[in-house]
């Protein structure tokens, strides 16, 4: 009994991954294009932060 219990596990996440994915997949998409958008701005705007506080040297 206890040898079924992982097993089991895992196909209800499946399940439950498989069911996600078909009813919003379209949502899904949506809010992962969004998501990347958000993080793609959040890095641009360390890597320009991280150069205006690290300007670089010259005539050295």
């Amino acid at each position: 009994m206890a040898k079924a219990r992982p097993i089991d596990y895992t196909s209800a996440i499946l399940n439950y991954r498989r069911f996600i994915m078909s009813s919003q997949g379209k949502l899904a998409k949506q809010v992962q294009s969004r998501f990347a958008r958000q993080l793609w701005n959040a890095m641009l705007r360390v890597q320009t932060r991280g150069a205006a506080s690290h300007p670089p040297r010259r005539g050295r």
